[in-house]
């Protein structure tokens, strides 16, 4: 079944119309194509759900964070504020209000969009509670351009009784008068900051614009070898974005099986990749392969275009360290003989490869047909020298 790649597959690569006919082995002509478009329905104002809204409290500990609130908000106090929304990608625009039971608006709440590590939106700011029950309203406007209003169904119910903005946890070591001041101005200097952060949200004016990001020329073409032979795959996008900020439009490519044992049973994981022009890191530099190692999460200017070039291999193939040569992990599933099995049946079958492609956080989907056979991916590595892992795959060979 792991023979050796042999004259008829070597053939079959020359002769593919992928390749320019007339050229030698070390500089095949390889043609994008573009990827095929599904036709995927437009998200709606319908989808959007209006799933949570929260009042926070910082805890201070060996990993500091935001917690909801137990009970009821304190009247008069400010908060921070979370609300979680779904169908996020059917909003053009949205705000928030607090409204009384007889649905009267209340006051404007302050809230802003931020981008979340894979690119997804969490919704924070800050809201002075007011001195009756209230619920909380988000409206605007979606991408089918029509208005949308939702209630959230929980009717919150001011107290007096006080709540610290932060949790400490208690100190054996300090003595009571120490702590109590040093609350005193943990708590004073975060009641500042969010004094700070809510002016800045009143600057913005309290209404959200979604940002849109735009892909095209999405192609793809085989990922060779030196040597012409088939390792993997190529693909090819350009991007834009509506505003400045942190985005991650990461390719997510599927291997997509009819039989349904051997789905999940192959990635493929990005080789290589490159961002033009290179976008800003959001936090310290990452260490990592190549800009496109982990995802496509970075600084994007609005206007400008970005071309993406990813290449794409099996994640049954591990490179070396020094990336000069692979080898091949047969035992990827040798603690589970059910999906071993279909591990096998994939890389004997001579079928060609389906792919199905989505770009994140954007409305591009598509899918790719006809491409070799993992069998013939498999034989490439093994005529270019790819040698069996073993039981402990490393990069150390």
């Amino acid at each position: 079944m792991f023979r050796s790649f042999g004259l008829l597959a070597l053939l079959f690569v020359v002769s593919h119309p992928w390749f320019n006919q007339g050229a030698g082995p070390s500089q095949l002509d390889v043609v994008p194509r573009p990827v095929k478009q599904t036709i995927v329905e437009t998200p709606s104002s319908a989808d959007i759900a209006f799933e949570d809204f929260e009042f926070l409290q910082l805890w201070i500990t060996n990993h500091p964070g935001h917690s909801e609130i137990k009970g009821e908000p304190t009247k008069g106090f400010k908060y921070s504020v979370r609300a979680r929304i779904y169908g996020e990608d059917a909003i053009s625009t949205a705000k928030f209000d607090a409204i009384d039971q007889a649905g009267n608006v209340i006051q404007k709440i302050l809230i802003q969009r931020q981008p979340g590590p894979s690119g997804d939106s969490d919704f924070f700011g800050v809201m002075k509670v007011p001195d009756r029950p209230f619920r909380v309203v988000l409206s605007g406007e979606g991408i089918d351009g029509k208005s949308y209003r939702l209630v959230f169904r929980r009717l919150f119910k001011p107290t007096l009784r006080r709540k610290s903005p932060v949790i400490m946890p208690s100190s054996r070591t300090m003595p009571p008068a120490a702590a109590k001041r040093m609350r005193e101005l943990i708590d004073e200097r975060y009641l500042k900051g969010m004094d700070k952060e809510e002016d800045e949200l009143r600057r913005q004016g309290g209404k959200i614009v979604m940002p849109r990001t735009r892909v095209f020329n999405v192609r793809y073409a085989p990922y060779l070898s030196k040597a012409g032979r088939p390792l993997g795959l190529r693909i090819m996008y350009d991007v834009e974005f509506s505003q400045d900020g942190y985005h991650n439009p990461e390719l997510e490519l599927f291997l997509d099986y009819q039989k349904s044992e051997w789905r999940g049973r192959i990635d493929m994981y990005p080789l290589t990749g490159s961002i033009e022009p290179q976008p800003a890191e959001a936090g310290s530099p990452q260490d990592q392969p190549h800009i496109l190692s982990y995802g496509a999460g970075y600084l994007y200017k609005a206007g400008t275009t970005y071309h993406f070039t990813v290449e794409l291999v099996p994640d049954y193939v591990i490179q070396n360290k020094e990336k000069t040569k692979f080898c091949i992990y047969f035992q990827k599933f040798k603690h589970d003989p059910l999906m071993q099995v279909a591990f096998k049946e994939i890389l004997a079958s001579k079928m060609p490869t389906k792919y199905s492609v989505h770009i994140a956080n954007t409305a591009f989907y598509g899918e790719i047909e006809g491409l070799h056979s993992q069998n013939t991916v498999l034989e490439s590595y093994i005529a270019e020298g790819a040698q069996d892992c073993g039981e402990q795959p490393t990069d150390r060979f």
